[in-house]
């Protein structure tokens, strides 16, 4: 049976040597134990896992809209200052994502939406949502 599937589905020779040369003669228990067959326990593969994520969990993405946020409220221990500037806070997710595609066009877009300019006229303050 190996050597055949091989030649037909891997190999693609078109002459396979089918042992047994019939399907009536396949014993389906011993096709069912070679190829089907789990060796390990019938322990279930997945368990369930509760756990409920509002953001996605891995760091490898983009920044999200909370760390922004972070940033330009001075809740990031990395940020320094509190009050930033646009450019600063670009630069700054620029550096910290390596020049990531992406990072720049979306912090921009963040900052379009969540920040406006403060009464000094050059540093951001994050805009509270009622």
């Amino acid at each position: 049976m190996h050597e055949g599937i091989d030649a037909l589905l891997v190999r693609k020779t078109k002459d396979p040597k089918w042992d047994p040369p019939t399907i009536a003669e396949v014993d389906m228990d011993d096709l069912f134990t070679a190829y089907f067959a789990s060796p390990v326990s019938s322990a279930p593969v997945f368990k369930k896992i509760d756990a409920r994520f509002t953001e996605y969990p891995h760091k490898f993405g983009l920044p999200t809209e909370t760390d922004v946020m972070n940033l330009v409220t001075g809740k990031n221990p990395q940020a320094g200052d509190f009050m930033r500037t646009r450019e600063e806070v670009i630069n700054f997710f620029g550096r910290e994502f390596a020049g990531k595609v992406g990072v720049v066009r979306k912090v921009g877009w963040i900052l379009d939406r969540k920040t406006r300019v403060a009464y000094d006229g050059d540093a951001l303050e994050w805009i509270k949502q009622v």
